[in-house]
C-alpha cells in the first residue's frame, strides 16, 4: 500500500478559496457520480475556463480525482464537505447551566450541565465540584436542545470508547494503541486509567477502567441477571467510571487492575492486564 502525504499547511492552503469549496460542494451534490469539466464549471458559476481549471488543479489529487468520465470527490474531499456542512470549524454554540436528570455518582443530586468552547461541564451543586469536563464538537450541539445535547454526548462517548477499544481511531480511523497511566484527569478520582493514542493523527482518548468494563457483555449480563438494565442511566452516574472506590490496582509492573461491580451481596470482578480486559468472574 502506498500513500502520498500533503503537508497540512499546503492542504489547508489549497482549500482557502470560496470557489474551491464551491467545487467540492458541487461534486458532493452529484452523489458519487462523475461530473464533466463543463458541467462542473456551470454548476459552480465560473465563466473563465482557465481560471476554473486552475482552481480545479489545486484540488487534485487529494480532494478531487479525475477519471475518463469527469471529476468526483476523494474520501478527503468528502470529509471536507461534511466538516463544512456540520460547522466543525465555524460553529459557535453554547448554553448556560441547566438542571439535568442525571445524578451525581457520590450524592445522587441532579447535576447542572453547561456547554461552552466545545466542552460539556457537569457540576454537582451539593458537592460543589465538577463531576465531568469533556470535549464535544459544536456540530453535535447544533440544532439540539440542551437535554438532547447531553443524550447525543452519551452516544458519542459510547462510540468513541468502542472504537479505541477495538483499535480504531474515532476521528481519522487510524489504528490505536492503549497503555496504562496513573496521571488521570483531575475530575476523575481514579488511581489509573487507559490512554489510547492514534498512530496516524496522534489523537488521544483517556478512559477509566470502569468505563471500559461497563461495556463488556459479561459485565452487562451480570447486571441483567440481577434485575439492573445496563442501558438505564448515563455512564457518569456509575461510580466505577469516575471514582476509584471500586477500582483496585493490584500491580504496577506489570499493570494489573480490578474493577468491582457489587449487586445483591454478589460481586462481578473485571480484571485487566495492562489496557486489556482479560477476565470477568462473579463471586
Amino acid at each position: 500500500m502506498t500513500s502520498e502525504e500533503l503537508a497540512p499547511a499546503k492542504a489547508f492552503g489549497r482549500l482557502a478559496d470560496a470557489t474551491r469549496l464551491d467545487v467540492l460542494c458541487a461534486l458532493d451534490a452529484a452523489r458519487g457520480r462523475s461530473v464533466s469539466f463543463s458541467d462542473l464549471r456551470a454548476r459552480v458559476g465560473v465563466d473563465d475556463s482557465g481560471q476554473f481549471n486552475y482552481h480545479l488543479s489545486r484540488l487534485r489529487p487529494h480532494f478531487v480525482e479525475k477519471s475518463d468520465d469527469g471529476y468526483r470527490l476523494t474520501a478527503a474531499g468528502r470529509q471536507v464537505v461534511r466538516a463544512v456542512a456540520a460547522g466543525r470549524f465555524t460553529a459557535d454554540v453554547s448554553f448556560e447551566a441547566f438542571e439535568h436528570e442525571s445524578r451525581c455518582h457520590r450524592c445522587e443530586t441532579p447535576l447542572r450541565v453547561s456547554y461552552r468552547d466545545e466542552r460539556l461541564r457537569f457540576r454537582c451543586p451539593a458537592c460543589a465540584r465538577e463531576v465531568l469536563d469533556v470535549g464535544f464538537p459544536a456540530s453535535g450541539a447544533r440544532e439540539r436542545t440542551p437535554p438532547q445535547v447531553v443524550d447525543a454526548f452519551a452516544r458519542f462517548s459510547y462510540h468513541r470508547v468502542a472504537g479505541v477499544r477495538d483499535g480504531v481511531c474515532p476521528d481519522c480511523w487510524g489504528s490505536t494503541e492503549g497503555w496504562v497511566t496513573d496521571e488521570v484527569p483531575s475530575a476523575v478520582d481514579e488511581p489509573a486509567a487507559v490512554v489510547f493514542e492514534c498512530a496516524v493523527c496522534e489523537g488521544v482518548v483517556v478512559v477509566s477502567f470502569g468505563g471500559l468494563a461497563i461495556y463488556d457483555e459479561r459485565v452487562r449480563r451480570f447486571h441483567r441477571d440481577h434485575g439492573v438494565d445496563p442501558d438505564d442511566g448515563y455512564y457518569w452516574e456509575r461510580p466505577q467510571c469516575l471514582s476509584g472506590e471500586f477500582t483496585t490496582v493490584e500491580s504496577t509492573d506489570p499493570w494489573r487492575v480490578r474493577v468491582d461491580f457489587p449487586l445483591d451481596d454478589v460481586v462481578c470482578r473485571a480484571r485487566f492486564e495492562g489496557p486489556n480486559l482479560v477476565d470477568v468472574n462473579v463471586g
